[in-house]
């Protein structure tokens, strides 16, 4: 089948490219590759619709000769498979985070890059997948031409627990074959001792470490000690932007330095809010807990917004973007003690008062000095106070 006389030019290659869909299944007892239990890795290779390919070819027939290289690897283990046409293949694998590498070639197919059927390198694609024990585990790789005769290697960054991955192609030859793909840090995903049981990713923080966003450790969710095995952070108010949902984390990490003094809620007219949502006086609880914090930075910011007046504490947490990490908020009244009950740890102050987000009456704000005397208590919200922004992980 001779595909120029069909029209499908090179340029008509570089305008299309359609999905190919890998389907992986992971059937596994477990739930944790560290104990060497494995999952049975299936890939479909689903060529049978002409719209999946990067050109569709007139005859079906020639989606026969596609021939695919699959790398499934990790930093522990590397399998390569072979597959051609509609052919399935399984494989055994631990449990664990993988990257997932498709090459498609062609053979015995006349294009303009192989006048007499020469084999040559016709698509590519990569993606990551998770595979967990029990669970239909599956990717879907976005497939691009390759095929301009000799324009450059990707360059190929993976991603990691706590950093983005990228596929960067940048062709002199044929800038239509440009590509810039982005691949998302995955996140955690913990066992039960706290450890990330992505593969090549054991670390578990402890109090003082540095955390992912470089700023210092200073609870654990660790189910020891009284603590809960995890703590549920609250979600967004509605309507507020940008929005999240209830999450869980296990540790709460602080600013590496502190915001300078300044007023707790706000400033000019009126000084005084009772802002709903929040606790209404010095016995009530609901805005207190570990976890409850990021939501009422929210809820402060979005009234702020209503009733037209700054909000400077709880805008300053949201601002900031240390560690390119933009979920900082002002902390509770209970995360706010945990921070002070670390007071000796390099990098949390000993010294000073510090506002949370917690609100005690109309007036007055939960704030607490960072002193031996370890005092929390109901200050006036126009006062100006230090400022420590926490998130939650």
């Amino acid at each position: 089948m001779n595909l120029l006389n069909k029209s499908f030019s090179i340029k008509f290659f570089g305008l299309l490219s359609i999905l190919i869909i890998l389907s992986i299944v992971f059937y596994s007892c477990f739930s944790s590759w560290n104990d060497g239990n494995e999952g049975i890795i299936k890939i479909n290779l689903y060529n049978n619709s002409r719209t999946l390919v990067p050109y569709p070819p007139d005859d079906p027939d020639v989606l026969k000769n596609i021939e695919f290289k699959i790398s499934i690897y990790n930093n522990i283990n590397i399998i390569n498979l072979d597959a051609k046409g509609l052919e399935k293949v399984s494989v055994n694998v631990p449990v664990g985070f993988y990257n997932i590498k498709v090459d498609a070639y062609l053979e015995n197919v006349k294009t303009n890059l192989s006048p007499n059927g020469e084999r040559f390198h016709y698509a590519s694609g990569m993606d990551t997948v998770d595979v967990k024990a029990g669970q239909n585990n599956s990717v879907t790789v976005q497939m691009y031409k390759e095929f301009c005769d000799g324009c450059g290697e990707w360059e190929i960054t993976l991603a990691t627990c706590e950093a983005a991955g990228s596929e960067i192609l940048n062709c002199s030859k044929d800038p239509s074959h440009n590509k810039n793909i982005q691949k998302p840090a995955p996140g955690h995903d913990h066992l039960s001792s706290l450890i990330c049981k992505r593969d090549g990713c054991d670390h578990q923080y402890a109090i003082g470490e540095t955390g992912p966003a470089g700023g210092i450790i200073f609870y654990v969710a660790d189910g020891q000690g009284g603590r809960s095995l995890g703590f549920t952070v609250q979600g967004s108010p509605t309507g507020y932007t940008p929005a999240w949902s209830n999450y869980t984390a296990y540790y709460l990490e602080a600013a590496p330095s502190n915001i300078s003094e300044m007023q707790m809620w706000s400033s000019g007219d009126p000084i005084y809010d009772r802002i709903p949502g929040l606790s209404q006086d010095q016995t009530d609880e609901i805005d207190w807990a570990i976890g409850r914090g990021r939501m009422n930075t929210a809820i402060i910011i979005a009234r702020g917004i209503d009733q037209s007046y700054i909000t400077p504490a709880a805008s300053a947490c949201v601002a900031l973007t240390t560690g390119d990490k933009v979920d900082w908020f002002l902390p509770s009244k209970n995360e706010l003690n945990e921070l002070r009950q670390n007071r000796g740890q390099p990098g949390i102050p000993s010294t000073g008062a510090f506002w949370s987000s917690s609100q005690a009456s109309q007036f007055d704000a939960w704030g607490q000095f960072f002193t031996t005397s370890n005092d929390q208590g109901a200050y006036s919200k126009g006062d100006a106070e230090y400022i420590r922004p926490i998130r939650a992980f």
